[in-house]
């Protein structure tokens, strides 16, 4: 069988139902930070904010994939889709942590990968250095970065999952099959995965939260205009 995502913060086993339900609440959060995100910068926009938008909109775009996918009774895709989403945190989260968060995303705007540009700490923000500094308050999220990176690239996960449903006979043989229905993946798995892009997803419009909050105190917007000559 391939491995499952059973680290998250919450996990709901026992009802062993998908609950899709809660994706129109996240959704409606995601609107609602956009909207005090507006308010923050008293609609102009600089890198950082746009940056910030990319995120709700990809995060929006995501959600709508993994609900469609879900309902199909698909897991293999919907692992990748949570992997996208994860990347939404961690990336945004490195930026914002970073000590110029907007001259950051400016760089990334013209082009710059993320991971040629270095943290406070001098540090170039690969992959592995975002999850480092995201799992100081989320412990859950190296394994979760881990396994669901497994499904991005063609990988072992992507040939364990093949044989998971071509299992071995008494006599020793195989019946191989391929076949775009995942219906012998365990419910318990699926709920384990459903629990993981909603946590996930529900971390998107919280670090856009505190993004808003927090801008100003990096520079007005008049003191923005000054660096960057005007907003986007």
């Amino acid at each position: 069988m391939p491995r499952i995502l059973l680290v998250i913060l919450s996990v709901r086993l026992s009802h062993m139902s998908i609950d899709l339900s809660v994706l129109d609440e996240i959704h409606s959060s995601h609107e609602s930070s956009g909207r005090a995100l507006f308010a923050s910068c008293s609609a102009e926009l600089f890198p950082c904010d746009v940056l910030a938008y990319s995120v709700l909109e990809r995060s929006l775009h995501l959600i709508k994939s993994y609900r469609a996918v879900v309902s199909d009774g698909g897991y293999s895709s919907a692992v990748g889709i949570l992997r996208m989403q994860l990347d939404n945190l961690l990336r945004f989260h490195g930026v914002v942590l970073s000590k110029n968060p907007h001259q950051v995303a400016s760089y990334m705007m013209q082009g710059t990968p993320l991971s040629k540009i270095k943290d406070r700490n001098g540090a170039a923000m690969r992959d592995l250095r975002l999850v480092e500094l995201f799992e100081n308050r989320n412990p859950w999220v190296r394994s979760v970065y881990k396994i669901a990176s497994g499904y991005i690239h063609l990988s072992q996960e992507h040939m364990l999952h093949f044989l998971s449903h071509c299992p071995i006979k008494p006599d020793g043989t195989r019946d191989f099959s391929i076949s775009d229905e995942e219906d012998h993946i365990p419910i318990e798995h699926k709920v384990a995965l459903n629990d993981g892009f909603i946590t996930v997803s529900r971390g998107v419009p919280h670090i856009i939260n505190q993004w808003a909050e927090v801008r100003n105190l990096l520079g007005s917007n008049n003191e923005l205009k000054a660096y960057f000559a005007k907003s986007v």
